[in-house]
């Protein structure tokens, strides 16, 4: 398994993330089970938690939150 596919926690805090639509480059990390992104632009969109939720189906902890 190639070692991006292998993440289980994902820390993206103060980067310059600004669209919330560039979660979708993590959905090869199927085990990926948490991904903070405080801090960044893409965290006020609106649509953050749903796309989460939509293309990352392993990830059940956005921004130290469960979902």
């Amino acid at each position: 398994m190639p070692p991006l596919m292998s993440l289980q926690i994902l820390s993206l805090r103060g980067n310059i993330i600004t669209a919330a639509e560039e979660v979708k480059f993590l959905q090869p990390c199927t085990n990926l089970s948490s991904v903070d992104l405080r801090d960044n632009s893409a965290e006020k969109d609106e649509m953050l938690k749903e796309l989460v939720q939509t293309f990352l189906l392993s990830v059940n902890i956005l921004n130290g939150c469960s979902l």
